[in-house]
C-alpha cells in the first residue's frame, strides 16, 4: 500500500541541520518501524493533492504549527478534503493537527486548551483495543507538543485512549479514520530544540517537567506499526 502523506507544516531554517523538511520525520519513522511501507508526498499547504484519491491507498495528515481554526485557504481547502475521503470511505490517519482537523472536518471540536501546553513525553492510557494495535500495549508513551486539544469526538468516533492532560489522545471512526494527538514522528533532538524555541509561550515550569520527562522511553515504533497495520486493517 501506498501511504500519502498530507504535508502540513515546514522545517524552520533554523532547524534544518536536525531535517531537510517536516515530511522527512514520516519517511525516517516508516524506515525504521515499517520499512515495507512506501510514501507519497503532498504539500497541501502550496494546495498539491493527488490527481484522485485512488493514488494512495490511504492518507496521513502531519502535524502543524497552525491551530484548525484559523482562517486560511489551506486549512479550509484540506477540511474539505478530509469529508471526501471520509465520504468515500478511506483510510485517513490524522497526527497532533491532524488528529484535530480529522475531529473539527466530521463534526467534532477542537480549541485551544485551559490546560496550557502539553509537551515532553505523555503517556495515554488505552480505554478501547482493536485488532490492529499489535503488538499490544495497555498504554503508550510518545512525545507530545501541542497546545489546542480535541474537546469533542464528531459522532459515531470511540475514544480509544487519553490522560489526565488531554482526554481525547486517540480516537477512530470505524474502521476508516484515526486520529492520535502524540508525535511518534518526532524524534528528542528536534522537540527539544522545539521546547526551548518556545519557552515563554510554554511557561517555565511547564517547560522543566517536560525536559525532565524526556528521559523517559516512549513507543514511536509500536505506534507507528499501528498506524501501518490500520492502513492494512
Amino acid at each position: 500500500m501506498i501511504i500519502g502523506i498530507l504535508q502540513c507544516d515546514y522545517v524552520r531554517p533554523q532547524y534544518q541541520h536536525l531535517l531537510n523538511e517536516y515530511s522527512d520525520m514520516f519517511v525516517h519513522l516508516f524506515e525504521r518501524s515499517c520499512p515495507e511501507a512506501q510514501l507519497r508526498i503532498y504539500d497541501v499547504m502550496h494546495g498539491e493533492y493527488p490527481a484522485s484519491m485512488g493514488e494512495c491507498g490511504g492518507y496521513l495528515i502531519t502535524g502543524s504549527k497552525h491551530s484548525v481554526y484559523e482562517d486560511l485557504d489551506w486549512i479550509h481547502q484540506l477540511t474539505a478534503y478530509i469529508q471526501e475521503l471520509a465520504q468515500a470511505e478511506k483510510k485517513v490517519v490524522g497526527i497532533c493537527f491532524g488528529h484535530q482537523l480529522l475531529a473539527a472536518a466530521l463534526g467534532g471540536k477542537t480549541m485551544k486548551s485551559e490546560k496550557g501546553w502539553g509537551v515532553g513525553v505523555h503517556q495515554v492510557q488505552i480505554s478501547s483495543k482493536k485488532p490492529w494495535m499489535q503488538p499490544a500495549l495497555d498504554c503508550y508513551h510518545l512525545n507530545v507538543s501541542h497546545q489546542d486539544q480535541v474537546v469533542q469526538l464528531p459522532e459515531h468516533a470511540e475514544l480509544l485512549g487519553g490522560n489526565g492532560h488531554c482526554d481525547i489522545g486517540m480516537f477512530s471512526i470505524g474502521n476508516t479514520c484515526l486520529g492520535i494527538q502524540g508525535h511518534p514522528e518526532i524524534e528528542r533532538p528536534y522537540l527539544e530544540i522545539s521546547m526551548d524555541s518556545r519557552a515563554e509561550q510554554i511557561g517555565i515550569d511547564t517547560l522543566a517537567k517536560a525536559k525532565v520527562s524526556l528521559s523517559q522511553p516512549t513507543d514511536e515504533a509500536v505506534v507507528a506499526r499501528w498506524i501501518y497495520n490500520f492502513f492494512n486493517s
